[in-house]
């Protein structure tokens, strides 16, 4: 009123005969670009006539715009339905305020639940409106997948208007896809029930059309949970009357009164109706929690200080879950009962005696309590007392471990290697080896250390060095390097023995001898690994090649460093005393295949003549490839006939009391040994100590194999005699007698002796 037109009102007269009459809107031109504008026009008071007012009475006057109004786009509404198997969905986009001229807007999809590829065609497009044209159609592609799923949406855009048009809210709207494929899926991926639940319903669901008849077999799997133990094995067909969207798989469940903790099966859906599939999930977890709790300490063993005042005890529940609340006055609480007992250590001595009831209520997973222990400042060594677990009340059960070993450790400072085993590689320029300090930190403390040579020589595979490590208040770690010395040579694995000794306000604990082996990776070392007579090798059968005698050898390599090694061969030379046969009566080539470093050896037989005279030694030479690459010799020596080499090592070696010797081990170098190894004899010469019992002694092969030849011997001191050890000879140490000169078999009586 007063912008587009002006106000009126007035009487309509029909004279006699006269049906038509006419009146003025008076309109006003604004010159403004708005587009149409409605004027409502309503006729009332009809008099004089018999009838009244005909329809219409109400009118609607346009006032159309004379000045030229592109308009503003928008979609209709703001949320749009489609169904999955419409084909495509349409979006009206409505314009308004205007409609003059050719004008465009471009619409987009954009992914929410609705995913292109799988519920629709991603789009972008472009709606154009022709001058006067008010209304359009966004069309979005529909993809009718076969999935069975809820609605899923995805979103429209407008943007890019032209034209001259605007863009006027909405311009984002919902689309909506409903899925029209029926189909069958578990209400829950998971259902967690209790073992003493009995009979529970696990929910089945029909998704999309519920018009027909329809059904679905299901059955059981089990998991950690056992048919016939924890449930009961079922399996059967639901049936969807019209209408029905939900039905109910009835499982049985067996009650374990036992700690097992929660047990997993698995129900599964197959074989739907004919015009319906399968949905997500078709096959449902139920875990079937356990209704027992489980009550133990949480190691079998614990260490506590002797100056640590308490030492602390934890019980565990392992299904706080099942534990009474504490407001229900009617319900026993959960508890356990716990008393401690004398092993080495000794109550009212190293630890007070306790005894008591812990509660488990209200979710409580853990409960602790204290038993007392005493510092008596005594240089005891580790004692040891025990403490059990009784007397659970429902639901409550024992469980492994529900006996604790403490461990009470003297507060002395216990010095050693952090591990007995350490390695590097050739190139790796140093090793750092590190000490550990346990125990009492608080004074302090030093201890020696010391490389020796194990296969590792110093000089030439490593610099030997030694010193003393000082630890101060509270220091636990201390480490020295040891320099390993590179070359170009592929060698096997080395070891360098390290040694502690000589501790200073501490003592030494295990490992305090340990081993750094230096490992070779710049190429692959294949190496005798040994050899025997083949079955049938050797003509006189007395276990030794004899001058001129032809013999078939089994002989053995081995990658003992360096890299793995494939496709490796061997040719027998003749050379050095051994003459080749040809075939049919010897093989000069075997193929020995891939061999792994530190890996088990291969054996192939050869068969050849040993040109020599008695104790002479010959040298089977074995030229070995890999492929064809050329990867150095092998050589067997053996000496034909018998003989006999002594080795010995002159150096002193101290037996320390309660420790290791010094050096320890004391090697002695074996070289040059050719052909069989028959016997062997073992000599300690000018063996001095107080008490002999005390002495063990043990020889070790470089490959490791062993033999005790000496442990709690005799009884008494000794001075100045000789043992020898001989398997041959026919008397033992005596073990209640001192010992003297002479020659025994091995002899070891108990207890046995763990060697670092």
């Amino acid at each position: 009123i007063g912008t587009d037109y002006y106000p009126t009102n007035g009487t309509l007269t029909f004279s006699p005969g006269q049906s038509d009459l006419q009146f003025a809107v008076p309109i006003i031109n604004n010159n403004l670009a708005e587009g149409n504008k409605i004027v409502n026009l309503v006729l009332s008071n009809a008099m004089n006539s018999t009838i009244g007012l005909l329809s219409p009475s109400n009118a609607a006057l346009t006032i159309i715009d004379t000045v030229a109004a592109p308009g503003q786009v928008y979609f209709s509404a703001t949320n749009f339905t489609a169904y999955s198997g419409d084909g495509n969905a349409y979006l009206t986009v409505l314009r308004t305020n205007g409609s003059s001229g050719s004008v465009s807007v471009t619409y987009s999809t954009v992914a929410g639940t609705a995913q292109p590829g799988l519920n629709y065609v991603g789009t972008t497009n472009t709606l154009t409106f022709g001058g006067g044209e008010t209304v359009k159609s966004a069309v979005v592609p529909l993809v009718n997948n076969g999935i069975v799923q809820g609605p899923v949406s995805l979103s429209v855009l407008l943007s890019n208007p032209t034209g001259g048009s605007t863009l006027t809210a909405p311009t984002n709207s919902t689309l909506t896809v409903i899925n029209t494929n029926v189909g069958f899926a578990f209400q829950n991926a998971t259902n967690y029930v209790r073992e003493t639940n009995g009979i529970i319903p696990i929910f089945v669901q029909r998704l999309g059309g519920t018009n027909s008849a329809d059904q679905v077999n299901y059955s059981t799997t089990p998991g950690t949970a056992l048919p016939g133990v924890n449930y009961n094995t079922i399996s059967g067909t639901l049936s969807f009357s019209p209408g029905e969207m939900t039905k109910a798989i009835s499982l049985p469940l067996i009650y374990d009164p036992q700690v097992t903790g929660n047990l997993l099966l698995t129900m599964s859906l197959s074989s739907p109706s004919s015009g319906t599939v399968l949905g997500s999930p078709s096959n449902s977890v139920v875990v079937v929690q356990d209704a027992d709790a489980g009550l133990s300490f949480t190691n079998s063993t614990m260490n506590v200080f002797k100056n640590v005042g308490n030492a602390i005890i934890t019980v565990i529940c392992t299904n706080p879950a099942v534990e009474p609340p504490v407001s229900n006055t009617n319900v026993t609480p959960m508890s356990v009962n716990y008393a401690t007992a004398d092993g080495t250590a000794l109550a009212g001595v190293d630890y007070q005696a306790t005894s008591g009831m812990l509660l488990f209520t209200n979710g409580i997973g853990t409960n602790t309590f204290n038993v007392p222990i005493f510092n008596n400042s005594q240089v005891l060594g580790d004692h040891t007392f025990s403490v059990s677990l009784f007397n659970p009340t429902a639901p409550g059960r024992l469980l492994a471990p529900n006996n604790l070993l403490v461990t009470i450790v003297d507060n002395n400072s216990g010095l050693s290697f952090s591990s007995p085993t350490y390695s590097v590689l050739k190139s790796g320029v140093a090793a750092t080896i590190t000490l550990l300090r346990t125990d009492n930190t608080n004074t302090t403390t030093a201890v020696h250390f010391s490389t020796a040579d194990g296969t590792a020589l110093a000089g030439q595979d490593y610099i030997a060095t030694n010193g003393t490590m000082l630890f101060t208040n509270g220091e636990t770690v201390k480490t020295f390097q040891v320099t390993v010395l590179a070359n170009t040579t592929v060698q096997p694995d080395k070891t360098v023995l390290l040694q502690l000794s000589s501790p200073t306000n501490g003592i030494l604990i295990a490992p305090y001898a340990a081993t750094l082996t230096i490992h070779d990776i710049s190429g692959s070392l294949v190496v005798p690994a040994g050899s025997a007579f083949a079955t049938g090798g050797d003509p006189n059968n007395n276990g030794i090649i004899d001058p001129g005698e032809t013999v078939t050898m089994l002989l053995a390599l081995r990658a003992s460093g360096g890299t793995n090694v494939n496709n490796v061969s061997a040719t027998l030379i003749a050379t050095n005393g051994v003459g080749v046969p040809t075939s049919p009566n010897g093989t000069a080539t075997q193929f020995y295949g891939d061999l792994t470093v530190n890996g088990p050896s291969v054996t192939q037989p050869f068969t050849f003549t040993a040109n020599g005279t008695n104790s002479q030694t010959i040298a089977a030479t074995l030229r070995l490839t890999s492929g064809s690459a050329s990867i150095g010799t092998a050589v067997f020596t053996y000496a034909l006939g018998t003989w006999t080499n002594i080795y010995y090592n002159t150096n002193p070696i101290v037996i320390n009391d309660l420790a290791i010797a010094s050096p320890y081990p004391s090697a002695i170098m074996v070289t040059n040994v050719g052909g069989v190894v028959i016997k062997s004899v073992v000599t300690l010469t000018n063996l001095y100590h107080g008490y002999t019992k005390d002495i063990e002694a043990m020889v070790v092969s470089p490959s490791g194999k062993d033999a005790l030849i000496m442990s709690h011997a005799g009884n008494g001191s000794v001075a100045k005699i000789t043992l020898t050890f001989d398997d041959a000879a026919t008397n033992f140490l005596s073990n209640t007698n001192v010992l003297v000169t002479g020659t025994n078999r091995p002899t070891a009586y108990p207890p046995t002796t763990i060697f670092p």
